[in-house]
């Protein structure tokens, strides 16, 4: 949590962000030095990410008028339980959704893992090495890789939610699996307003309707946003991913 130099938080709310979060409020000079506190921000989250998300407030996303600023940053690395020989990674053809074709490196192995197959997609779980005690946390994280059939991916992608997830999950079986996978990097960035709202999350956005007694006086958030950067490789997963809100007061 960031905040203008002082804004008047209650200490209520500050116990629970120290006790429930291992969290503080950092304080800026929004007022006098509006970019100068996004470069700072921006510092935080590039670190926290191990330089993989860069510039998440854009130049302009911090005024004058900005009370508080809220950020969250995830970073992940994991191996593969079944690495990818790199010996046995070529070039291959990717087929996109226009059905034109790009060459990519494509990863090849025989794995034992657990699959699904149906009439609309393929799906195989790839789990990572567990960092605890592998006795008690086998396979603790995993991959889940679908694959929509041709002509498939819209429905496929629209039917997209935990249920349709979990189903998925609850009928993986064991088996051998001949698996070919592009080696793959990628980032993007989500405006997360209506995923927000269609989640119950609607007064938080709505000037004058917003409730945020609990933590200060009223106020009205912009949009909030995230950025994610994914690839993967032979041996191992890298993930990072950070969000950001920010607020002010209203008059």
């Amino acid at each position: 949590v960031w905040s203008n130099i002082g804004y008047p938080f209650l200490a209520s709310y500050l116990d629970i962000l120290a006790q429930n979060y291992d969290a503080g409020v950092h304080t800026l000079d929004f007022s006098g030095q509006p970019d100068a506190s996004r470069l700072v921000i921006n510092r935080w989250v590039e670190d926290q990410t191990n330089e993989k998300i860069k510039d998440l407030l854009p130049e302009g996303s911090i005024s004058r008028d900005t009370a508080v600023v809220l950020t969250n940053a995830i970073y992940f690395k994991a191996s593969w339980c079944s690495q990818f020989d790199e010996g046995a990674t070529i070039p291959g053809d990717f087929t996109r959704l226009d059905n034109s074709t790009v060459s990519s490196q494509m990863m090849h192995q025989t794995v034992r893992t657990r699959f699904f197959q149906s009439e609309d997609f393929d799906a195989v779980e790839l789990p990572y090495v567990s960092p605890h005690d592998e006795s008690q946390y086998s396979q603790e994280l995993s991959m889940l890789l679908i694959a929509p059939h041709n002509g498939r991916f819209d429905s496929v992608e629209s039917a997209l939610d935990n249920n349709f997830i979990q189903s998925i999950l609850s009928s993986l079986s064991i088996g051998d699996v001949e698996l070919t996978l592009p080696k793959f990097e990628f980032d993007c960035e989500i405006r997360c307003k209506q995923i927000m709202r269609k989640l119950g999350m609607i007064d938080a956005f709505i000037p004058y309707a917003a409730d945020f007694s609990n933590m200060v006086d009223p106020e009205d958030s912009t949009p909030y946003i995230a950025r994610s950067w994914v690839t993967s490789r032979s041996s191992a997963t890298w993930m990072a991913m950070a969000t950001r809100t920010s607020s002010a007061p209203i008059c």
